[in-house]
């Protein structure tokens, strides 16, 4: 449920409002209020976030909580997760993972079983640089197919594997000259997709701070 803003009017906008009222236009009216609440809300969460770094890294740490206190697998502690919170997970043990070691190192350290995920979201997303991400995950999945298909007793098989893997390099290289655009847009995804529930959850770390 979204939580109650006060909306606040100018002269202008009382103005707007009696036209139409006198106009009867309840339509362009509803949708007025929509935008208007939505003004008002987006600068609430602004004000609430200026006191922490990182929305993203925020969800993070407050997902990564559940895990440090609890024994269980990834699939158990993905399970506790919001979809908001999974897919903010999600994706930044992609960034982190490949930014430290490329996508072998996702692959190798079991993240990617995240791969249907985060092609899917990339997918429906508007972000300018979708098909070169796109292209990005599909040349792991390539490799990581091939990988599979090598036989694990043939005296090749580690250079093989060696090959394929960095055959990547240059995928990992194409990610790093686009990843700072990407975490902008993703940001600005978690912000405008923010549940309330979340907001709440920021304004109370920001309290427990002061009272420190």
């Amino acid at each position: 449920m979204d939580s109650d803003y006060d909306l606040e009017f100018t002269n202008e906008d009382i103005m707007l409002v009696n036209e139409f009222i006198a106009d009867n236009d309840s339509l362009s009216m509803t949708d007025y209020l929509k935008d208007k609440k939505k003004i008002i809300k987006d600068v609430v969460k602004k004000d609430v976030l200026k006191d922490i770094d990182s929305l993203w890294s925020f969800i993070m740490d407050q997902s990564y909580d559940i895990w440090k206190n609890n024994s269980m697998s990834r699939d158990e502690f993905l399970s506790k997760l919001s979809d908001y919170e999974k897919l903010a997970v999600k994706f930044g043990n992609f960034n982190y993972q490949v930014e430290n070691g490329g996508l072998m190192q996702w692959d190798c350290n079991g993240y990617s079983e995240d791969l249907e995920d985060l092609q899917e979201f990339l997918t429906k997303s508007d972000y300018s640089k979708k098909d070169r991400f796109l292209g990005i995950l599909d040349a792991f999945s390539n490799v990581k197919d091939a990988i599979n298909k090598l036989d694990k007793y043939d005296d090749w098989y580690a250079e093989d594997m060696n090959t394929r893997w960095n055959s990547l390099e240059t995928f990992d290289k194409d990610y790093y000259s686009f990843k700072d655009n990407w975490i902008e847009y993703f940001e600005d995804y978690l912000f405008q997709n923010m549940p309330d529930e979340y907001l709440e959850k920021i304004k109370e770390y920001n309290l427990s701070k002061i009272n420190i």
